[in-house]
C-alpha cells in the first residue's frame, strides 16, 4: 500500500524519540490512522504512537498478554477481564469471540495474495491496514462456521470492490514509482519516497532500506555543494534492456552524477526493480555496449 506519511523534523517529537535511539537529525515520517492516532516511523525502528486511542483498546473481544497483567480479554462493555482474577468469565468471553478472531484471520488469509491486511476499526468497521475504512462494511460476530464462511465472502467482496475503486491509492505502479524517484533525486529529498509501499521489495530492499540508501547518496551530493540534479531519459541495453532508465546530471556542468533503472519485475522475485546502474555509458555504435 502507498504510504500517506509526511516527512517531519525529529525535534518536533523529541519527547517521544529521545529514548528510541534516534538523533535530532533523524529521518522521521508521520501519519494519522483511522483511530486519529499520530504514528511516527523512524528508520530501523518500530512505529511510535504519539496519542494512543483508548477507544481502540476497549474493543469488545480484544485480547492479549502482557508481563504485568497476564492474559486478558475485553468484555461486551470494553472492560478488561484478567484470566488470573476471573478465569470463568475470561473463558466465557474467549469462547464467545473466538469466531470473530477466526473470521478476521480467514479474511486476511484470502486477501494476502493482494498484500492487503484488514482489521477492526471504530464502530467495528472493516479497515484496510490502519489508514482506510471500507465504506458500509462492518465486522459482525459469527455464531458458527457457516456464518464465518458467509461473512468472510461478503467482506472480501466489499474490500475488493473498495480497493478496485481506489486502486491508485493502494498500489504503487511503475509510472508512480518513476515519478517518486525522479522527484526525489532531482530535489535530493527523500520525502518524495514516502509514497513507496511498506510491504513490498524494491530490488531486494524494503522501503526503509531504500530510504537509507537514497539518504546517504543525497548527503554525498549535498556535501559537495550540489543542491539539485537534472534528469534525462536513458536506457540500459545490458542488465535491464526492457526497463526505463533515467540519468541525473549536474545542473551546471551536465556531468553524469547517477543513473537508476526502474521497472516491474516480471520474474516474480521482487515486485519492482529500482537499481543504481553503474555501467559506464559508451557509444551505442560498438557491439555489446550497455548504453
Amino acid at each position: 500500500m502507498k504510504s500517506r506519511s509526511k516527512k517531519v523534523e525529529a525535534l518536533i517529537y523529541w519527547e517521544y524519540l529521545k529514548d528510541m535511539g534516534a538523533s535530532k537529525d533523524s529521518m522521521v515520517f508521520a501519519y494519522k490512522n483511522v483511530w486519529d492516532e499520530e504514528i511516527l516511523n523512524v528508520s530501523n525502528s518500530e512505529n511510535i504512537i504519539v496519542n494512543k486511542s483508548s477507544e481502540k483498546d476497549r474493543l469488545p473481544g480484544n485480547s492479549g498478554y502482557n508481563d504485568e497483567k497476564g492474559f486478558y480479554i475485553n468484555d461486551e462493555n470494553g472492560e478488561e477481564i484478567l484470566s488470573k482474577n476471573n478465569l470463568k468469565e475470561y473463558n466465557r468471553l474467549q469462547e464467545k469471540y473466538i469466531n470473530l478472531e477466526l473470521l478476521i484471520k480467514k479474511v486476511n488469509y484470502e486477501l494476502g495474495v493482494l498484500n492487503l491486511y484488514v482489521n477492526r476499526g471504530p464502530n467495528d468497521s472493516v479497515t484496510i491496514f490502519d489508514t482506510d475504512i471500507v465504506v458500509d462494511c462492518y465486522w459482525v460476530l459469527p455464531k458458527n462456521r457457516y456464518e464465518i464462511e458467509l461473512f468472510s465472502n461478503e467482506i472480501i467482496k466489499q474490500v475488493n470492490s473498495f480497493v478496485t475503486n481506489h486502486k491508485e491509492h493502494f498500489f504503487m505502479d511503475v509510472s508512480k514509482l518513476e515519478e517518486c524517484v525522479i522527484q526525489s533525486v532531482c530535489n535530493l529529498d527523500i520525502s518524495y519516497l514516502s509514497e513507496l509501499d511498506e510491504d513490498i521489495m524494491y530490488s531486494y530492499s524494503f522501503k526503509n532500506e531504500v530510504l537509507i540508501e537514497f539518504s546517504n547518496k543525497f548527503k554525498e551530493f549535498l556535501l559537495r555543494g550540489i543542491k539539485n540534479l537534472n534528469v534525462k531519459p536513458s536506457e540500459c541495453l545490458y542488465c535491464h534492456p526492457n526497463l526505463n532508465a533515467f540519468s541525473f546530471h549536474h545542473p551546471d556542468t551536465d556531468d553524469l552524477m547517477i543513473r537508476y533503472v526502474i521497472g516491474k519485475d516480471e520474474k516474480g522475485y521482487n515486485q519492482f526493480i529500482l537499481e543504481e546502474c553503474r555501467n559506464r555509458p559508451i557509444s551505442k555504435g560498438k557491439n555489446g555496449d550497455p548504453f
